[in-house]
Formats: structure tokens, C-alpha cells, sequence
């Protein structure tokens, strides 16, 4: 199975966008004040990116059908590039399809797995 695959390049007036531009999301001198070199994305955000991957992927359903569980392992900052992927663990047929398990990431221009997750969807068709 393919899964669609998304690629962004994070961009600070994103992250401000998404968290609000007065926190360690979206500023870098509040990103400074709490310790950190540069303003990091929030996870919300990067779940956005593995959500987006799965609609695309499944169609508007998954919305109400897909299950998503993730685990933050890195941070990711203005300017990295992160890709999305995934593989199929598990198919159960289904009457008008399958019920699939995946396991999905995002990983950065170093190729480096920045978020991991598991992710159930209702796949159509035979």
C-alpha cells in the first residue's frame, strides 16, 4: 500500500501562525527566554503534517473513521524539511474494503525520524 506523501519546509511565520507569535513556538526571544536556540514547532502542528498524509491517503472518512497515536522523538525548527511516510502493519477485509495499522513518521532533511506513530484507517474498495 502507498500512502501519499507530504514534504514542508517549516517556516517561522508558520509556527507563529499555528501556536501564536508570543510563545517558544512562534518567537524567538521567547524561545531564547526558556532555554532553547530557536523557537520550536509544536507537536500539534507536526500531527497536522501525519493527518494530512492520511486524508490524503483515505479521503475525507478518515476524519471520522482513522485513529492516530504519535510519539515526539525530536525538535524541529525553522528551516528543517520534514517528510512523511509510512508502512502497512496489519489488513483486515473488510465487507466493502479493509481495515488497515500502519506505522507512520515524519523525518527531517538528515533523514532523521523526528515523530513515530501508529495510525488505524478504513481503507474502500477491494
Amino acid at each position: 500500500m502507498k500512502l501519499a506523501s507530504v514534504v514542508r519546509r517549516i517556516e517561522l511565520e508558520d509556527m507563529a501562525l499555528y501556536a501564536g507569535g508570543d510563545n517558544l513556538h512562534g518567537n524567538a526571544e521567547a524561545a531564547r527566554a526558556a532555554g532553547l536556540s530557536a523557537p520550536i514547532v509544536q507537536g500539534g502542528q507536526l500531527g497536522g503534517y501525519l493527518h494530512e498524509m492520511l486524508v490524503a491517503t483515505f479521503g475525507m472518512p478518515f476524519f471520522s473513521t482513522g485513529e492516530v497515536s504519535l510519539t515526539f522523538l525530536k525538535t524541529v525548527k525553522p528551516g528543517d524539511t520534514l517528510t512523511s511516510g509510512g508502512t502497512l502493519t496489519k489488513e483486515v477485509p473488510t465487507d466493502d474494503g479493509a481495515v488497515v495499522d500502519l506505522d507512520i513518521w515524519l523525518t527531517n532533511q538528515n533523514g532523521e525520524k523526528v515523530v513515530v506513530g501508529r495510525a488505524r484507517a478504513q481503507r474502500k474498495g477491494p
